[in-house]
């Protein structure tokens, strides 16, 4: 991890630290928008950046199985979440 660490700074962590969102478009879409949060992560930063997102454009957030990488720990139940949400959209 150590060694991946410039590769991450530089493509992954600083383009998205540094993005800002259209909240008028996501606004505009918020019908269909939805913020996931993972279950066991809602006091992480992303959690939080998520829900304030949410409540900036009045979007729903919605809570799948597990943390901040939830998709990887249960992909079973996550994916299971992920179809009921959509389908009830």
């Amino acid at each position: 991890m150590h060694a991946n660490l410039p590769v991450f700074l530089e493509h992954v962590l600083c383009p998205f630290s540094g993005y800002v969102p259209d909240l008028v478009a996501l606004g505009a879409a918020s019908a269909r928008l939805v913020v996931g949060v993972g279950r066991d992560s809602r006091a992480l930063l992303p959690a939080v950046a998520a829900e304030r997102l949410a409540r900036n454009v009045d979007a729903e957030v919605v809570e799948f199985p597990g943390g901040h990488i939830g998709l990887t720990e249960d992909p079973r139940a996550f994916g299971a979440r992920l179809r009921d949400v959509l389908l009830a959209r």
